[in-house]
């Protein structure tokens, strides 16, 4: 006698239903292939859609087709971004050898695979970035370097991963360690209690400085500002302002600057008041250990 009895798929006729329905009985003397031919027979009688839905389902499918080859076509582009294996090694001997101009041989270490694992992958999708790429390339050459590589952690390749191109010139602006007058742009309104806020953290030194490699607009910027500090690299401090005397010329300034005009037209369209408040950015103490190993 089998320990476990085998089951057979018999067909039972029902009026409303029809013969297409089976139900599952227990049979101790089926057999394995009859239950086969019939799960066979069952999937060929039950139809995937019905006749009445098939032209719904094709012009499904052709449209499926359609933004299949679309989105075909916008990722072609990335492909030859990715870089393989071979092109990472390739940069990685000529860039790092390069920020390792005149350290002797002898100097020169296995870096943290905790450090190099990450930065090698991370390399495969940011390489064709410029910014990016040359601070992993100055991580790894700071930890391959016996006199740096004490200073370097493998949270540094996560902030850098966590960085966009504008994110990275922005922090460069901010890495000397000194702090920059900054406002926020808020608008109140007569009879209206409190204020609307429409703009913070802008740094007319930041501005300044990316503005030479690229056009950035003050939203932007605000951005980049807010996810530095939330990385801790930086601190944008509000209503608390420097008091130096450059620092009181730049804040006289800012409610004047061309780059905010757009913004203050704006407001004064809403029949609204801009209001300015004065603070300032500057790098942290982890920002500038990062910006010591990374830039």
């Amino acid at each position: 006698m089998p320990l476990i009895a085998s089951t057979k798929l018999k067909p039972v006729s029902n009026p409303e239903v029809g013969k297409r329905e089976c139900i599952l009985m227990n049979d101790k003397s089926g057999d394995t292939s009859e239950n086969i031919n019939a799960l066979a027979n069952l999937a060929k009688a039950v139809p995937i859609y019905d006749d009445a839905l098939k032209p719904v389902a094709v012009e499904t499918g052709k449209a499926l087709g359609t933004l299949g080859r679309a989105v075909n076509a916008a990722m072609a582009p990335i492909r030859g971004f990715v870089w393989g294996a071979e092109q990472v090694e390739n940069w990685i001997n000529d860039r790092v050898a390069r920020k390792l101009h005149g350290t002797s041989a002898e100097e020169i270490e296995t870096p943290d695979l905790a450090i190099a694992g990450p930065t090698i992958d991370a390399l495969r999708f940011n390489g064709h970035k410029p910014e990016l790429s040359e601070m992993f390339a100055s991580l790894l050459a700071s930890a391959m370097s016996k006199r740096t590589s004490a200073k370097t952690h493998p949270i540094y390749v996560e902030f850098i991963k966590s960085l966009s191109s504008l994110d990275a010139q922005v922090f460069a602006a901010l890495s000397s360690g000194a702090s920059y007058p900054a406002a926020d742009v808020a608008s109140t309104k007569e009879g209206e209690a409190g204020e609307s806020p429409h703009l913070m953290h802008y740094c007319p030194h930041v501005l300044n400085e990316v503005s030479k490699y690229t056009t950035v607009h003050p939203h932007q910027l605000q951005a980049s500002v807010e996810n530095l500090a939330r990385m801790k690299l930086v601190d944008a401090v509000s209503h608390r302002h420097l008091t130096s005397n450059i620092h009181t010329s730049t804040y006289k300034s800012i409610p004047s600057d061309p780059r905010l005009s757009e913004l203050v037209k704006f407001i004064e369209s809403m029949h609204r008041k801009p209001i300015f408040h004065n603070g300032h950015i500057r790098c942290t103490q982890l920002g500038r250990d990062f910006a010591a190993v990374c830039l």
